[in-house]
């Protein structure tokens, strides 16, 4: 476990790793650096550009453009890194397959030392769409290129979803061990953990597994996460739910 720890921890515990999400501008980005040291972890979407020739930009669907290529992004990170002997790690949420291998053959170009999460979603959930990636190949790339670096892999969901199936865990296990590589941390939605407790808790029977809660959580629903689920082994990027305006 030791490894694991010094691996994508900051000093804290998971719970206390702190996230700014959808960095996928440079006033963002500028914004997200300011705040070190009270952030940990930043979170960017990237896709290819529709230019000639196409480049990887820090971009989430729909959007189609961005004043950010990933190549500006971790630059820039890796040198507020080196400059301020910070750690602030970063999680490359791929929505591109096209995006994978010249992202991590650039950042293999740097000296990064904090954490790198390399994510994508991969298992086709009940009710969700066709994931754009191929599994076997994804994990081929990261294992390749990018060894050092934590999976962040996770499942298309519906919008209505009510758990995480069984069948779902399975086939999540199943990529896990046929990939060769330790030290994952899967993506959960906040709002199904309670009705898929049983199932959540099977992907941490390994020492190098660990859980990301996403999505949207009320005082209630963290309460309950906070005494249900193992504090050193779950990290969260959660928001509060959006007050409807009548």
């Amino acid at each position: 476990m030791e490894a694991f720890t010094s691996k994508i921890t900051f000093g804290v515990p998971p719970c206390e790793v702190t996230w700014v999400h959808a960095v996928n501008s440079k006033a963002i980005l500028s914004k997200a650096l300011t705040t070190f040291p009270l952030v940990n972890m930043l979170e960017a979407d990237i896709m290819m550009s529709g230019n000639i020739p196409s480049v990887p930009i820090m971009c989430h669907p729909p959007k189609v453009e961005s004043d950010l290529t990933f190549k500006d992004f971790i630059t820039e990170v890796h040198l507020f890194n080196q400059k301020n002997l910070g750690k602030v790690g970063v999680k490359l949420d791929f929505k591109d397959p096209r995006a994978v291998e010249p992202c991590l053959e650039f950042l293999n170009t740097l000296d990064f030392q904090s954490p790198v999460w390399l994510n994508a979603d991969l298992v086709q959930g009940h009710g969700g769409f066709k994931p754009p990636f191929d599994a076997t190949q994804f994990l081929k790339q990261c294992v390749s290129n990018y060894p050092r670096g934590v999976l962040s892999i996770g499942w298309t969901i519906a919008k209505n979803l009510k758990d995480y199936s069984p069948f779902m865990i399975d086939e999540m296990l199943k990529l896990c061990k046929a990939s060769g590589m330790k030290h994952f941390s899967f993506p959960v939605a906040a709002p199904l953990i309670r009705a898929s407790h049983k199932e959540i808790l099977r992907l941490l029977e390994e020492d190098t597994h660990t859980l990301t809660v996403w999505g949207e959580a009320d005082d209630e629903l963290r309460l309950w996460m906070q005494n249900n689920l193992p504090s050193e082994k779950t990290y969260y990027d959660v928001r509060y739910p959006v007050k409807s305006v009548d």
